[in-house]
């Protein structure tokens, strides 16, 4: 492949933080403003994978659709947002690492996957929660999915194989400053080159 050629086996996901005079808005403004944002952090990525994404249709449910073969995905919290595209489907998770209620442990992941993970602190648990949030996005069902999204194996300490169905996901982290965990995954085996700007 020439050097001047983007490998189409490497997710370039993009994570953009908010400037700090945007963080303070709040309702639909801050809603319009962050997906907005979201959006070019997805262009960059397809611009670092040699493709073109100008469009972000969806579909009644408001599930993203492929425009043109790119398949694409966006996540956005108040201070930081996320997107990626590929050729085939695509998920991305952005989440800040917080104190939560004891309970959602349970919800989010089975004991066996708990011994599986071998931790069940609040970085495990964001790990395990954006990597089954990426596949979900992938797979385009939504957190109605999240019963049948199972962890399968653990791998170089930054990644996850789950299961969703019949397809297994290869899911890779990213630990942001600030605080954030990011997740992302596409069908198929994919490199990934994180790009995280300031």
């Amino acid at each position: 492949m020439p050097a001047d050629r983007p490998d189409p086996g490497v997710l370039h996901p993009v994570i953009l933080s908010v400037p700090e005079s945007r963080t303070a808005l709040s309702g639909r403004r801050q809603v319009e403003y962050l997906s907005r944002m979201a959006r070019q952090a997805a262009s960059r990525s397809a611009g670092l994978s040699g493709m073109v994404l100008d469009q972000f249709p969806k579909d009644d449910r408001g599930t993203p659709l492929a425009c043109r073969g790119v398949c694409w995905s966006l996540s956005h919290k108040p201070q930081k947002v996320a997107g990626v595209v590929a050729r085939s489907p695509v998920g991305i998770d952005l989440e800040k690492v917080r104190p939560v209620h004891p309970g959602l442990f349970r919800r989010i992941a089975s004991e066996k996957e708990w011994r599986l993970v071998g931790a069940r602190d609040l970085t495990a648990l964001f790990m395990v929660w954006t990597a089954k949030e990426a596949v979900l996005k992938a797979t385009g069902r939504g957190l109605a999915g999240l019963s049948r999204c199972r962890i399968k194996e653990v791998h170089s300490g930054r990644g996850l194989i789950l299961e969703a169905g019949r397809t297994c996901w290869n899911v890779e982290h990213c630990t942001i400053g600030g605080g954030f965990m990011a997740a992302v995954t596409a069908a198929g085996k994919n490199a990934v080159i994180w790009h995280v700007e300031r």
